[in-house]
């Protein structure tokens, strides 16, 4: 596939941790694209409760940070930033994050793939929301899902799939600003929208800045990578202002 590595980077998680870090102690006064081995989709068994190493905590953390290690070492950093609890959701929400980044960045796979992998993945996440993951890392974000229950849905990680889906088609291009300013949110800006509730953070306060700041890095990356991606036939700056700049 020739898909860009359009979801956030390593830096970008990285500065939106800790700017939410700091609004978080601002508001509240608490002080607190590289391939890997392919992810297995479709619609698998899920995992029965009786499989004794489905919640198990240690296996799964050492997943968690070889994964991180091999693909953003630099958020390993990040974590012990952290409280151990936050530290472990946060983890949770990464690895489903850099799962989901693998399958639109497989070189082997063709659009066509690339969207029922996304539509597999899809169902997925509906089975581990609902209380039945397929592996210990979903598992892992099944539990960070129920100790934030109340405050962390399922939309955010909804509307980053639907960003993802949006970008695997041919000839990508982007019509307006508005359109520009939803795929930048879909893809970064939900991240803030997962961080919040683990930080304990204001969410009336804290969400409208936080998704600022993941749109404001995905709209940096943009800008950066406009010539590489137009030579692959993506075109992410708005149409219309390219139009009436011709």
């Amino acid at each position: 596939s020739d898909l860009p590595d359009r979801t956030m980077t390593a830096p970008g998680f990285l500065l939106l941790l800790v700017g939410i870090c700091h609004w978080t102690s601002a508001f509240q006064n608490v002080a607190t694209r590289l391939h890997s081995p392919p992810v297995h989709v479709g619609r698998p068994a899920v995992l029965k409760s009786s499989q004794s190493d489905t919640h198990d905590d240690q296996k799964t953390a050492k997943e968690i940070k070889d994964l991180m290690s091999k693909h953003d070492p630099i958020l390993l950093f990040a974590s012990k930033l952290l409280p151990a609890a936050t530290a472990k959701d946060a983890s949770a929400l990464y690895a489903w994050c850099r799962r989901l980044d693998e399958i639109t960045d497989d070189p082997n796979a063709d659009l066509a793939t690339i969207q029922q992998r996304l539509t597999d993945w899809e169902y997925r996440f509906d089975a581990l929301f609902n209380g039945r993951p397929v592996d210990r890392m979903d598992a892992a974000l099944a539990q960070c899902l129920q100790r934030n229950e109340g405050s962390l849905n399922e939309q955010p990680f909804q509307d980053m799939i639907a960003g993802m889906k949006s970008d695997a088609v041919d000839h990508r291009t982007v019509a307006n600003i508005e359109e520009l300013e939803l795929y930048a949110y879909q893809v970064a800006g939900v991240v803030g929208l997962m961080l919040l509730p683990l930080l304990g953070a204001d969410m009336d306060r804290a969400r409208t800045p936080a998704i600022a700041l993941g749109k404001a890095i995905q709209l940096i990356n943009i800008l950066r990578d406009a010539t590489p991606d137009a030579e692959l036939g993506r075109v992410y700056l708005p149409q219309d202002m390219l139009t009436s700049e011709s």
